[in-house]
């Protein structure tokens, strides 16, 4: 098992939480978080680095902050 944070995972969070609080970009880090979150999900797959509970909370944090 490799111990490993997964980078993509952590910025898919950090957008995810900024599209919640920036109002007119948040559109922009929603989307950029997505992006993220889907690359974070293939690079997990395949390295089995942790972290995949931060990219899904990256992508709910986005979701939200793009219906807002």
């Amino acid at each position: 098992m490799n111990n490993r944070t997964n980078t993509s995972s952590v910025i898919s969070l950090t957008f995810g939480i900024l599209s919640l609080f920036i109002p007119f970009i948040g559109l922009i880090l929603g989307i950029i978080s997505i992006v993220y979150w889907r690359k974070a999900v293939n690079e997990i797959n395949k390295t089995n680095e942790i972290g995949r509970g931060f990219a899904t909370a990256g992508l709910i944090c986005s979701v939200i902050g793009i219906v807002f």
